[in-house]
């Protein structure tokens, strides 16, 4: 299981990563732990994300074949074994569930459970994307997708975006506001994308919903 995966759609608790060992840095909570028989080491960042990076004790330098696809069998895989138990186990005690990582999005998707009734569905396996559709045509209403921000705008990590379907005579006009971006992953001139990291107002995103639904109901 890949690192991103472990803590895919989790939410730290911070009094828990405090008694865990995690010590405050600054607006982050870091942690070191040996492994693999002393000979391996792995820190650990949260902040408003995860890192983790992994040493070899010896050397003093970062063992990149962790990361590799060709470990199967090898010492590197039972390294890459030993690495991820240590992580589901700070996931275990320290991290607890959550549908959406941002909480934007938590807010905003309640607003859709409370005014339609709907709840989102995870097609994909990684559950990196969850779509809201209409029970009778199913066409959707809007997508949210974790993915990296440089796809859709300037900086580095993760980030919760969602696609509504807006009046092409809108884009232009709507790609100025702050925190909307021409469409990732779907047709730009019906679509555009929000991050949902409170850039935008909840008050803004919701009308914008309001239009992706009345845009995608069945006209009977």
């Amino acid at each position: 299981m890949a690192q991103e995966e472990i803590f895919n759609r989790k939410k730290p608790n911070i009094h828990k990563l405090k008694a865990y060992g995690f010590k405050q840095e600054g607006e982050s909570y870091l942690y070191k732990q040996y492994f693999f028989h002393d000979e391996f080491y792995c820190v650990v960042e949260v902040s408003d994300h995860v890192e983790c990076h992994v040493y070899d004790a010896l050397l003093n330098e970062e063992y990149y074949l962790l990361h590799s696809s060709l470990t199967q069998g090898t010492y590197a895989s039972q390294v890459k074994e030993s690495y991820q138990a240590l992580l589901e186990d700070i996931v275990t005690h320290c991290f607890e569930d959550q549908l959406f990582v941002y909480d934007q999005t938590m807010r905003i998707a309640k607003w859709i459970e409370d005014n339609y009734h709907l709840t989102p569905e995870f097609p994909w396996k990684n559950n990196h994307y969850a779509i809201y559709r209409h029970q009778d045509n199913r066409k959707w209403i809007t997508i949210i997708m974790y993915i990296e921000k440089s796809k859709i705008a300037e900086g580095t990590g993760m980030c919760e975006v969602m696609n509504v379907k807006v009046l092409p005579a809108d884009v232009k006009n709507l790609i100025l506001e702050e925190g909307i971006y021409e469409c990732y992953h779907m047709n730009k001139k019906n679509w555009v994308s929000i991050i949902l990291d409170d850039t935008l107002e909840d008050s803004r995103i919701e009308e914008l919903l309001q239009q992706s639904y009345l845009l995608t109901k069945s006209s009977k």
